[in-house]
C-alpha cells in the first residue's frame, strides 16, 4: 500500500524520486491502557 501511495505521488509530481530512495517507517507500538466505563463504575462514581 505504501508503494502505490509513493507511485501516485511521483506520478503527480508532488514527491520527489530521490527522496524515497531510503524509506524509513516506524513500527513502534505502544500499549495504552484504555479502560471502558461499565455501568457498574458509572454507578459508584454517582455514589
Amino acid at each position: 500500500m505504501l508503494m502505490a501511495a509513493i507511485k501516485a505521488w511521483r506520478k503527480l509530481c508532488l514527491l520527489k524520486t530521490a527522496s524515497t530512495d531510503r524509506v524509513i517507517v516506524d513500527t513502534t507500538v505502544i500499549p495504552k491502557a484504555v479502560a471502558r466505563p461499565t455501568d457498574s463504575r458509572l454507578l459508584d462514581k454517582s455514589r
